[in-house]
């Protein structure tokens, strides 16, 4: 639900029956069923977000997968211009041995015969095989195959409402479990002095345009919708949100909101963390944020500073006539993907070590190593549980080398123990289910046209520039203009691909 400008993704595999052995602050040393070259092989491994690297005389966790895996691997993170020296490699013929794709790029490289169909080797990676089920996999499918491997996934819910708990005990109300009750919270957070200033500056409602921190997903999730531009299904068959009746129903209760002047008049224009700083200057009293906005030390100890007795709460979800969802989760949607050239199939010896190596950071010592550093330096296992050292700091980086990703839940344990119920109250929360980043939109529709001409009109809706009588208008034109209809025929293909539909 965070925007999709697309992040680097990295997929891990292993070879035959890999076996992990180490003790204490010792190397893991896997050891493959296949006779395990003298020399290290040499891999190259090309991925973007590489802000931090260190010079791989300073690396150490590449110099202990080195040591580990008996390789000698080329590993470039560029911080910027990925994908254009991505592109060059590729043209040039000298593709890495293993690299981000995004969705787009998967699916035009697969077609154009440059990668491997990396799903004939899953089952010579046994952690990716136990940790990636079908439904996983299946975001990497072209054409029926899988020629990338995803990135685990997140926790699949990190954003809710915040709610300043002081400034409802101030107006005397209660949390609100409902739209109607959030609007009758909102107007007394916009018009009943709620940080008792005597001043009419405050604001019920605050989050980040119309997309998936928008301050009205809750709403539209409330009505059983994703809000706009999604692909859901019903009745074994693909919609688009933007036209279905709910998402009219969930636009006449959020002009209500609007109309009452309790919702941040910027919300159009906050991006980055605007929402967030509204929130902690005590301008705005509900907010849709990451969990960790919100709760992690230093971002407290900000609104704290404004005002000591600020108390944030999370709020569950709200209830609705379409039920009781916090947001949507995208089920075609990943972190990122890795991908193996076509040309490895040629060499053997190198195929075994890439797939190794993606294994190898996929589960065991290998996940642990890159996640946290090197046992006994960067952390120490207590009872069979990671605990950091001081010296973990030496390791920030270690993100970067996490090329499939890792356990989100168990890595947010290690990480941020304090702010368990935080991150555990987000996870649990009941969300919508979407398919939107299985699809891609035809040549022949032009997806920014469609989604400047929908917000434009959502606006003028909500601020009732347009009545909402006009929405059978609207959804002619989504289908006549924009041919809606020629994606979702597409979204029917993808998804009976990859068996979501029958």
């Amino acid at each position: 639900m965070l925007k999709q400008t697309w992040t680097t993704k990295i997929t891990v595999v292993a070879v035959g029956s890999l076996l992990l052995t180490a003790c204490g602050g010792q190397s893991a040393q896997p050891q493959g069923t296949a006779q395990e070259p003298k020399t290290p092989v040499k891999i190259s491994v090309f991925v973007n977000g590489g802000a931090g690297l260190p010079t791989p005389d300073k690396d150490v966790i590449l110099q202990r997968l080195n040591q580990d895996l008996n390789m000698d691997m080329e590993f470039n993170a560029p911080a910027s211009d990925y994908d254009q020296q991505l592109s060059v490699k590729i043209a040039g013929g000298t593709p890495p041995d293993l690299f981000n794709v995004s969705k787009e790029s998967m699916e035009q490289y697969a077609k154009q015969g440059v990668l491997l169909e990396i799903g004939k080797y899953i089952d010579r990676m046994p952690n990716v095989k136990q940790k990636w089920p079908a439904d996983e996999l299946n975001k990497g499918k072209v054409d029926g195959k899988v020629y990338a491997l995803p990135k685990r996934p997140l926790i699949p819910i990190n954003n809710t409402y915040f709610i300043r708990k002081d400034w409802l005990d101030k107006v005397g109300l209660a949390v609100p479990t409902n739209t109607e009750e959030l609007l009758k919270v909102a107007e007394a957070f916009t018009y009943k002095d709620p940080d008792g200033n005597g001043k009419q500056d405050t604001f019920g409602l605050t989050g980040l345009q119309l997309a998936g921190t928008s301050p009205f997903l809750p709403i539209w999730s409330a009505y059983g919708s994703p809000g706009r531009g999604h692909i859901m299904i019903k009745n074994n068959k693909p919609v688009y949100s933007t036209i279905e009746p709910e998402f009219k129903e969930s636009l006449a209760a959020i002009k209500k909101f609007v109309q009452a002047k309790v919702v941040d008049p910027e919300f159009m224009a906050n991006t980055g963390t605007k929402a967030d700083e509204k929130a902690y200057k005590g301008q705005a009293g509900i907010n849709y944020a990451h969990w960790a906005r919100m709760t992690k030390e230093t971002n407290v100890a900000v609104y704290k500073a404004v005002n000591p007795n600020a108390e944030w709460q999370q709020m569950d979800a709200l209830t609705g006539p379409g039920g009781k969802y916090q947001g949507y989760v995208d089920m075609g949607a990943a972190p990122g993907f890795i991908a193996l050239p076509s040309s490895l199939e040629k060499q053997p010896e190198k195929l075994a070590k890439v797939l190794a190596y993606i294994d190898y950071v996929s589960g065991g010592k290998g996940e642990q190593l890159v996640n946290y550093g090197i046992e006994g330096q960067h952390y120490a296992l207590k009872d069979g549980k990671v605990e950091v050292l001081p010296a973990s700091s030496e390791v920030v980086y270690s993100f970067i080398h996490q090329i499939t990703n890792r356990d989100d839940y168990e890595y947010l344990k290690v990480k941020f123990p304090t702010l368990e119920p935080y991150y555990n109250f987000a996870m649990k929360q009941p969300y919508l289910k979407v398919y939107t980043s299985f699809v891609s939109f035809p040549a022949t529709m032009n997806a920014a046209d469609l989604k400047r001409y929908e917000e434009a009109e959502i606006i003028k809706f909500i601020y009732g520039q347009r009545p909402l009588e006009e929405f059978d208008q609207f959804v002619k034109t989504i289908k006549d203009t924009y041919k809606i209809d020629a994606y979702l025929a597409e979204a029917e293909a993808k998804l009976k691909d990859v068996g979501i539909i029958k």
